[in-house]
């Protein structure tokens, strides 16, 4: 396919994600169109709770500065910090790693804002808008992760192709 014809069709899909279902982002965030991980809408939304996590660890007591503060900032940057790295290896196998590492920071995460919930850091309609975050990323990678296991146990079933 010639560069302008690429980059056309490139377009056409970035415009049609912008457009599109649940169901046709989620394609796209899968990998199936995106060359890039910015591109994801997984790594879209990863880093969006993570900037939320941020904001929200703002509040919170300064001598939970090195303690839940900073865990559940790690935790939250992990994240997307993985995804990005799994998409910039060569195999799908690497990125599936990477992937299962984001999922489980994302775990992490909620365990952290679970606890910060039970200590009366975070209120309970912020702890509810993150909570609902952190399960709809849950699913979006568990997704990604199933749909590059496949790929990748059909790589090896039939290396050909």
């Amino acid at each position: 396919m010639s560069g302008l014809r690429k980059s056309k069709t490139n377009q056409l899909f970035r415009d049609v994600y912008h457009r599109a279902t649940p169901a046709a982002a989620l394609v796209f965030s899968l990998g199936i169109m995106a060359d890039h991980y910015r591109n994801l809408i997984a790594w879209q939304k990863t880093k969006t709770l993570a900037l939320n996590v941020y904001r929200c660890t703002r509040r919170f007591p300064k001598d939970e500065i090195y303690g839940l503060t900073s865990q559940m900032r790690r935790a939250s940057v992990s994240v997307p910090s993985n995804i990005a790295e799994g998409k910039g290896r060569y195999s799908h196998k690497d990125f599936v790693h990477f992937l299962y590492q984001a999922r489980g920071s994302l775990l992490e995460l909620e365990t952290q804002l679970s606890i910060a919930h039970d200590l009366e850091y975070i209120e309970q309609p912020a702890f509810e808008s993150l909570e609902s975050e952190t399960e709809e990323l849950g699913r979006i990678l568990n997704g990604l992760i199933n749909r590059f296991q496949v790929s990748t146990h059909s790589q090896v079933s039939n290396p050909t192709c």
